[in-house]
């Protein structure tokens, strides 16, 4: 059985927090895919900057207790990675915490939101991802005349629009993060459902095949995403004769 994306652009998340301490003691990550996130859990520093350096998740949430680095510096650690830069970070700080905030400007997470049950703490960070989420911030991803716009969620070939459904849109946004690489099934699964909802390969190929389709110009046009035999995929490259 495979794994969906539960609702259109659904937010990726990453919950860095010990196993059993703090964030797994009100159940947020359950909450949080209860409420159409999709999570990816790491249960120290050194793997949390390894997710890190592969992926994008739109929301970033840290626990001020976190092995082997704390949460600020973890969160600063995340600002130097320039494909970051519009992830909005949280740090979860109990009631009697003496964390030593770093403001925003400083490197610092978006917000400090108090250690309080899950369904609280999911309504704040939906409040803030949506505030900070503003048109100012908006991110618009290019691949020759491609064009994917982050926060309308609209997708263009030579502005003509295309419509995409959302896991195709997710799998389209990884590529044009990642433009001169080539990408493995298990890197592409991990971006688009997270490292909890494992799918089956072909799941992977199917959606693939739909997004080959629909950014076609043509049906004699060969394929903007080609196979890298035992590899995985990568874009192509389009020749300004294809322009």
């Amino acid at each position: 059985m495979t794994t969906a994306v539960k609702s259109p652009f659904s937010p990726l998340v990453l919950i860095a927090d010990d196993k059993n301490l703090s964030l797994s003691k009100v159940n947020l990550e359950k909450s949080l895919r209860d409420s159409g996130f999709i999570t990816t859990y790491e249960t120290s520093a050194q793997q949390a900057m390894r997710y890190l350096k592969n992926s994008v998740p739109n929301i970033i949430i840290i626990a001020e207790e976190l092995d082997g680095m704390t949460a600020n510096e973890l969160c600063l650690y995340a600002r130097t990675i320039e494909r970051l830069k519009f992830s909005v970070i949280f740090i979860i700080t109990s009631t009697k915490s003496y964390i030593n905030k770093v403001s925003l400007e400083e490197g610092g997470p978006q917000e400090y939101i108090e250690y309080v049950e899950a369904g609280s703490m999911i309504y704040k960070i939906k409040e803030y991802y949506k505030a900070y989420r503003s048109p100012e911030s908006a991110r618009i991803l290019r691949h020759h005349d491609i064009e994917l716009n982050l926060n309308t969620y609209r997708v263009t070939r030579n502005n003509r629009e295309i419509k995409l459904g959302p896991t195709e849109f997710k799998i389209l946004q990884c590529f044009l993060e990642y433009p001169k690489n080539v990408l493995s099934r298990d890197f592409i699964m991990s971006y688009v459902w997270g490292k909890t909802n494992p799918i089956e390969s072909r799941t992977i190929d199917v959606h693939i095949n739909r997004l080959r389709t629909a950014l076609k110009n043509n049906p004699d046009e060969l394929p903007i995403i080609e196979t890298i035999r035992s590899l995985g995929y990568c874009l192509r490259r389009i020749s300004e004769e294809e322009n």
